[in-house]
């Protein structure tokens, strides 16, 4: 019975505070000026789905087709270094199944030799190249979600105020030093 009469008296009260505090609040004339928030994790998610699209989210206009640009580069390079490994590698696998024999129709000749070895060295050539840039690209891919993570955390921060370095303000004074009878040079440097 009383613990119901005290929780009636305490919804009574919070009600009041509530009610009290809408009603007889005052609204500051002087309001200062809210910043808008960007999510950081919104703006990670938008760039890992296409790279730049965090940028945008978080009005860096400037990133994003530097982004683009970069991946569009790396995607071309991609796509025309496996085109020329699928050529070479084609290329090597139909002399390896092709020979061509000399005269005497035993031992294969000096320009199928040479070629084969082309064949093969531009193969790998390419194929490093391939898989190079793809590792490029995925550090790029990390970075461009990283920076997009990074600038939507540090979009509201405020740079109006002062900005660089405090002044350094540096005397030298010669001096002498009267009991050894030595010059001295003494620097101070306040800030």
């Amino acid at each position: 019975m009383i613990l119901s009469k005290v929780q009636h008296i305490s919804k009574f009260v919070c009600l009041f505070l509530l009610l009290a505090g809408s009603v007889y609040g005052q609204q500051d004339s002087v309001s200062a000026p809210v910043k808008e928030q960007k999510s950081p994790s919104g703006a990670m998610l938008r760039s890992a789905v296409l790279p730049g699209w965090g940028q945008i989210y978080n009005e860096s206009y400037l990133k994003a087709p530097v982004i683009f640009g970069t991946f569009a580069g790396l995607a071309g390079g991609v796509i025309y270094r496996h085109t020329q490994y699928s050529d070479y590698r084609d290329r090597y696998k139909s002399a390896v199944a092709n020979p061509v024999y000399g005269p005497d129709g035993k031992t294969t000749t000096g320009t199928y030799e040479r070629n084969l070895r082309l064949y093969r060295l531009y193969r790998e050539f390419y194929r490093d190249e391939r898989d190079r840039l793809v590792f490029y690209m995925g550090i790029a891919y990390l970075l461009n979600i990283a920076d997009a993570y990074v600038d939507a955390h540090l979009f509201d921060f405020d740079v109006d105020g002062p900005l660089g370095v405090p002044s350094v303000h540096a005397s030298v004074s010669p001096g002498f030093l009267w009991r050894d009878a030595t010059p001295v040079l003494s620097l101070q440097v306040t800030f």
